[in-house]
């Protein structure tokens, strides 16, 4: 919004109310457990979950760990990023001299290395086991190319592409490559999320390109009329996805448009920036979105796979995701997972407050996100007690005094939360932070 005045009349916060109980996933009990006692994925399995089900290791023994093995890659100087994977007792995973090498798993010892073209596997890799007779198979990106290795051998699949890689549809910058976050699976089909944009779906035996999302759309697409311009790079998935691997479901996170911090030549709401969107991975298919911020200024990439999850809600188990937002670190809440309504408000029990509240719909969202209307919240004033008298502050004019670590805590919520509508509520949130709060990096 570029009008002040028009700014200025906007609610400080704004909230989405919790999912109805008719509007929930049930849980369909999978998957199953088994897939907890492997980590065939960078962040454990599909799911991101990063759980693992083994308890060899628990808290009567963890103390008398010692170290078993370090390995040394003895070929560069530099960070990883990526979650090594195990297998058939192997670990895999990149090395600083950019190779993809296993491990003995029990001792430490290497059993073979893979130089690719590029940057391997910097945000994740995966183990495919095979399935309808093909092979078993290590994936990862790597500069333009989606690559397949035997991970007994450490050799590259003739089948797979052209000598056991795949060219990816996007550009590659330099060492970041088309794509770098980990591909996830479904049936035959493997998903790669771009580095630049867009996401698409290959055959995972072949290596056959078979649809593509575009996470800025084309004339014609569904958000095409939220963006001013096409823009050649933005609203990619950096940060990873996720995969029910059961419904066939594959969900992107998204970081902002380009450039960061200016918004002028990016005019609109910016579908599918700063967005988590679900793709059939059959097909590419659009299902839904919830986008956390419109218009984003402050570059706050989603910057953290989902993590599905199956929760209790209402005496009945429900399928959900858990999303953690933004490179602020802060926690958006649960996503009921086929319709991506909220599971519970993001502040709590506010129902009171917001009685009164007026009501606005969103914009630029398909017909069956309707039912997630926006409505005001309340001001920073409302939200917290003065310590004077112990009743609701009257508004902005009434600045707070310092209290407790958790009202530093509640206030730094409340400000980031105000930081992400836009800058102009930021400067207004901001006077209601005492000074030595400020000093604490909010």
């Amino acid at each position: 919004m570029e009008d002040a005045k028009a700014r200025e009349k906007l609610p400080l916060y704004q909230t989405i109310p919790a999912a109805r109980p008719e509007e929930l996933t049930p849980a369909n009990g999978l998957p199953k457990r088994d897939v907890y006692r492997t980590w065939h994925r960078s962040h454990g399995d599909n799911g991101g979950t990063r759980f693992s089900a083994l308890d060899q290791i628990n808290r009567a023994n963890v103390t008398n760990l010692q170290v078993a093995w370090t390995y040394h890659s003895r070929d560069g100087s530099n960070f990883i990023q990526c979650n090594p994977i195990i297998a058939n007792g192997g670990m895999f995973g990149p090395t600083a001299g950019q190779h993809i090498v296993a491990v003995n798993a029990e001792t430490g010892v290497e059993l073979w290395r893979f130089k690719p073209e590029g940057k391997p596997a910097w945000r994740g890799l995966m183990y495919w086991p095979g399935r309808g007779g093909a092979s078993e198979r290590v994936l990862f990106p790597s500069g333009k190319h989606l690559y397949a290795l035997n991970p007994r051998t450490g050799q590259t699949l003739a089948g797979f592409g052209v000598g056991g890689r795949t060219e990816l549809p996007g550009n590659a910058q330099g060492d970041f490559g088309a794509a770098t976050a980990g591909p996830a699976t479904f049936e035959n089909i493997v998903v790669v999320p771009g580095f630049e944009k867009d996401v698409w779906g290959l055959d995972v035996v072949t290596g056959k390109h078979l649809w593509t999302f575009h996470t800025v759309p084309q004339p014609g697409e569904f958000g095409y009329d939220t963006w001013d311009r096409t823009e050649p790079y933005g609203a990619n998935c950096w940060a990873g996805m996720a995969m029910d691997e059961t419904r066939g479901i594959a969900y992107i996170t998204t970081d902002g448009p380009k450039p960061n911090f200016i918004g002028v030549s990016h005019l609109g709401d910016n579908l599918f920036a700063n967005c988590v969107v679900a793709l059939d991975a059959r097909t590419g298919k659009y299902l839904w979105h919830f986008q956390e911020i419109r218009h984003d200024l402050w570059d706050l990439d989603i910057s953290a796979p989902p993590n599905l999850g199956t929760i209790t809600r209402g005496g009945k188990r429900v399928d959900s995701r858990e999303l953690q937002r933004s490179e602020w670190g802060e926690v958006l809440g649960l996503l009921e997972q086929d319709t991506a309504t909220n599971l519970d408000s993001l502040l709590g029990d506010l129902d009171e407050l917001l009685a009164d509240a007026p009501k606005q719909p969103a914009k630029n969202l398909p017909t069956k996100e309707e039912t997630n209307p926006f409505s005001a919240l309340f001001s920073l004033g409302e939200l917290f007690r003065s310590n004077d008298d112990n009743s609701p502050s009257t508004g902005p004019s009434e600045p707070l005094k310092p209290d407790t670590e958790v009202e530093r805590v509640l206030r730094s919520i409340a400000l980031l939360e105000a930081r992400e509508v836009c800058g102009e509520l930021y400067l207004r949130a901001k006077p209601h932070l005492d000074p030595g709060f400020a000093q604490h990096g909010a």
